[in-house]
């Protein structure tokens, strides 16, 4: 199993006719199958998948996911928004946090630092179920992830202004402990105790709280990749999932030849992701290792490089090659939003929320259905 199945969580954000962030979960989950789930905020729901061995069939549950969210919200008089970060927003975010006991402890824990957080990820699980190799796959893979966040960037908006960056979701995520890319770990004992003395600390409310980019998941046996925004559309989040897994296998291969992971500059590396986060594929990217910066779409060349071998044993190759060329010729979701929102906030808001139909937003257009 181990490499070989993957899943995906979606979490979107609901809002009102005017694109407004509204607590409507609670409401929305009582009419949707069990696959759908309650998320930090009311104003949230996430939608995750089985696992699956192939992208076939996990592009089919996320469009009939998107569909099922898309038709139930639409009854409701709730629009529904694949989008990292509210565009709008009239509330503090804390007013809508959920009930449950669990999300009710991390909004005491967290206290002001969660008053404007609501943010929205598409998170890739991929099977591995050693421990110890999950957290060798970590130090091997975490070089990656700025680019993978490069690919993923859908948040340029917050409270109805551009915010100059392309993944506001992730510099929101930086206020918090355990954010930004995952410590390097000798082993699983290691990177255990270290959550173990977070949490006894305080610093986490419990296990499920860090927020690394990247980590070793606390209720499946995967590691889970929690680097891009929630995904605009399906294309962009099975690009996630070709990319996630096909590192996984890299990572695994390197193992097995006696390839010891690049080790680097752990500033260098929040350089790298904060590069990511502003300027997404548009700018420059910097090489953790290396310190070197280069151009996005170059780096994103060399991670396809470096991870075409595993792509080409699962199959993924040319699918992987022609949605990486769609995006770097029609832009990431933060580009498109961008050049929707020269029309207005209310013609950006129109063009990204899910409606009933087939396919999922075009690169092209922005328009959005599912």
């Amino acid at each position: 199993m181990t490499g070989s199945t993957l899943g995906v969580e979606e979490e979107f954000l609901l809002v009102d006719a005017e694109g407004i962030p509204t607590p409507q979960s609670p409401a929305l989950l009582g009419k949707l199958p069990s696959n759908f789930k309650p998320e930090l905020r009311a104003s949230q729901i996430e939608a995750v998948t089985p696992p699956r061995k192939t992208l076939a069939e996990l592009r089919q549950d996320l469009v009939e996911s998107r569909e099922h969210l898309a038709v139930t919200a639409h009854e409701m008089g709730v629009r529904v928004l694949p989008v990292g970060s509210p565009i709008r927003a009239d509330e503090p975010a804390s007013d809508f946090t959920t009930t449950d006991a669990r999300h009710r402890g991390i909004h005491d824990l967290y206290a002001g630092s969660l008053r404007d957080y609501n943010v929205c990820a598409c998170q890739i699980h991929v099977c591995v179920e050693d421990d110890d190799l999950a957290i060798a796959i970590l130090n091997q893979v975490r070089e990656w992830l700025p680019i993978l966040l490069s690919l993923g960037v859908n948040s340029p908006f917050a409270n109805s202004v551009d915010t100059g960056f392309s993944s506001w979701r992730v510099i929101q995520q930086s206020r918090f402990p355990c954010s930004g890319l995952p410590p390097y770990s000798t082993s699983a004992d290691q990177y255990e105790d270290r959550m173990s003395v977070l949490t006894s600390v305080g610093a986490l409310f419990d296990d499920r709280t860090s927020f690394w980019l990247a980590r070793r998941s606390p209720r499946y046996p995967t590691i889970e990749f929690r680097v891009a925004d929630s995904a605009a559309t399906v294309d962009d989040a099975i690009l996630q999932a070709a990319l996630c897994r096909a590192l996984v296998n890299t990572a695994i291969a390197d193992l097995e030849r006696g390839l010891e992971p690049r080790n680097f500059d752990e500033q260098c590396g929040s350089a790298a992701v904060w590069t990511a986060a502003r300027y997404g594929l548009t700018g420059p990217s910097i090489d953790p290792v290396t310190g070197e910066s280069f151009s996005a779409t170059s780096r994103a060349a060399e991670l396809f490089d470096y991870v075409a071998e595993a792509l080409a044993d699962t199959g993924d190759y040319d699918l992987t090659a022609q949605l990486l060329d769609d995006i770097e010729r029609h832009g990431t979701g933060a580009a498109r939003q961008r050049k929707l929102a020269q029309g207005g906030l209310d013609a950006l808001i129109d063009g990204i929320a899910l409606t009933t139909g087939s396919g999922s937003m075009s690169r092209q257009t922005g328009e959005n259905s599912v």
